[in-house]
């Protein structure tokens, strides 16, 4: 069979000289694949085993002219493949590398920023919790000084003070002038009829000449404008003249709307009523007429004497009133209804003729003086 195969190729290739006699191998037992056990077998299998297989078969499959040239391009050209695929793999896992790197980075800057937001709002907490216990033993404080002010006091007894001693203690302010009770007036709940009874005047003013009731209506704290306004309003039903002339001497400008709130006055009440602008918070003569700009009344106080230092309850001296002639123009149209200020007008244009009438009688005899030397000169 052998014989018949072999002769069959023969008459198929026949006298062709460029026909190729391929040998086929009859061992067709299955091959197992063994590994190799010498070193330079291991070496070769381990770095060329592959790249020899891949290039065997196609150099099987191209069948070049050169397959040594061939295969050897095809080897270089394989490795420069692999040079290129593992930088590209390296680039890649750079790349993954940097961009989880980047997605940890955002995560943690987020989660410092939500961590910094928490101990903000603890700290903020931490501190208004602080303020409001701050808030709450102040007024327990002020409530028990109170308390033991209102047991310490002895019913029915005057208290008699020495001369230059005052009745009211002072009572300690900040460095913006304010008392307890300003303070307190800018926040809610706080007792305002405790501190006033503990002595602390309505009247007081800080360093922007605002009281207590000022601050608390700044504030919108109703409540603690209506506690100081019934405190007024209990004097005034109380017809407590002296300490509502106490608050009216001391500068105190709320009273009007709560007197027109009482219509059942009695003569101690009316006259104390129709003597208020008498009071004019503390203002001497010179004051209003600095604010009027009234020169020749300004030069007939100054040649009288009169007190150019004091102060009023703003702690204004007459000659601040030049800059401030405003507040003395409102409070003489507030004050004054309108007969009696065309009676103050026209006693200050009586008094304005009646200097100007001295003015021309006075320099009239002035020079009559100087007109009789000469008329005598004459004669002579």
């Amino acid at each position: 069979m052998t014989e018949e195969k072999t002769e069959t190729s023969e008459k198929s290739c026949g006298s062709a000289r460029n026909c190729r006699r391929i040998y086929v191998s009859q061992d067709t037992r299955p091959r197992t694949g063994t590994k190799p056990t010498t070193i330079d077998g291991k070496y070769v299998a381990e770095h060329l085993g592959s790249a020899l297989t891949f290039a065997l078969a196609e150099l099987a499959e191209k069948r070049p002219k050169d397959p040594i040239e061939y295969l050897s391009k095809w080897l270089y050209k394989y490795r420069e493949n692999m040079d290129h695929n593992m930088q590209q793999e390296a680039l890649i896992e750079n790349l993954k590398q940097a961009e989880e790197e980047k997605v940890l980075e955002a995560e943690r800057k987020e989660r410092i920023k939500t961590e910094q937001k928490q101990l903000e709002e603890e700290e903020r907490q931490r501190k208004i919790k602080e303020e409001e216990e701050k808030k709450k033993k102040e007024q327990e404080e002020l409530q028990r000084k109170a308390k033991e002010a209102a047991l310490a006091q002895r019913p029915n007894l005057e208290t008699v003070t020495e001369e230059g001693e005052e009745e009211t203690p002072s009572k300690e302010k900040d460095s913006k002038g304010q008392t307890e009770l300003h303070r307190l007036a800018a926040q809610e709940g706080a007792d305002m009829r405790t501190l006033i009874n503990m002595g602390y005047s309505i009247a007081e003013r800080d360093a922007d000449q605002k009281t207590a009731r000022d601050i608390a209506e700044v504030a919108g704290i109703t409540d603690n404008v209506q506690a100081i306004d019934n405190y007024v309003r209990d004097l005034l039903k109380e017809e407590n003249v002296d300490e509502l002339e106490q608050l009216v001497l001391e500068g105190y400008d709320k009273l009007e709307s709560i007197l027109e709130s009482i219509t059942d006055q009695s003569e101690d009440l009316k006259q104390f009523t129709s003597s208020l602008p008498d009071y004019m918070m503390n203002r001497t003569p010179l004051h209003y007429a600095m604010g009027l700009n009234n020169e020749d009344l300004v030069t007939l106080l100054l040649a009288n004497d009169a007190d150019t230092t004091v102060k009023d309850v703003l702690k204004r001296t007459p000659s601040d009133y030049r800059e401030h002639s405003d507040v003395i123009k409102d409070m003489k149209d507030k004050l004054s209804p309108p007969s009696v200020q065309q009676e103050s007008d026209g006693k200050e244009e009586t008094q304005q003729q009646e200097l100007s009438t001295q003015q021309e009688v006075q320099g009239g005899e002035a020079t009559q003086q100087e007109q009789q030397p000469t008329q005598q000169a004459v004669e002579s």
